[in-house]
């Protein structure tokens, strides 16, 4: 970041010409700090943006979490006559005794289709 701090005594003993700079570099410092800071929220944006994009590099990689995941828990799902969801999230916890909570989401079934309305044979080999 690029600013200029400014601390002049203020007194009557400056020209009115060296006053005159002291104000508009002043002017100029405030100019430089709005630019500043719209340029940290542009550049907080775009490194958000990306680190979604690393993200699901990053998962399916890690040592640890890349076991328990597949290229199929990157899918999207298209609307279909079970459920309304979109995405399905599995999240894993890592607790302090050294143990894992995986909990998944709570499927929004459609009228009639959840697991507990039962299945028919047909629609159970039906791929969505």
């Amino acid at each position: 970041r690029y600013t200029i701090g400014l601390e002049v005594e203020r007194t009557n003993s400056h020209s009115p010409h060296c006053r005159a700079l002291v104000t508009r570099l002043e002017e100029i410092d405030v100019e430089l700090k709005k630019v500043n800071e719209e340029a940290s929220d542009k550049v907080l944006e775009i490194e958000q943006h990306y680190n979604g994009k690393r993200r699901p590099v990053y998962f399916m990689t890690h040592p640890a979490l890349g076991d328990f995941l597949t290229d199929e828990d990157e899918k999207e799902f298209k609307p279909n006559p079970y459920f309304e969801d979109t995405k399905l999230v599995k999240t894993i916890a890592f607790c302090d005794e050294g143990t894992m909570k995986i909990t998944g989401t709570n499927i929004k079934w459609k009228e009639g289709m959840s697991v507990d309305a039962g299945f028919s044979a047909d629609i159970v080999t039906e791929r969505v």
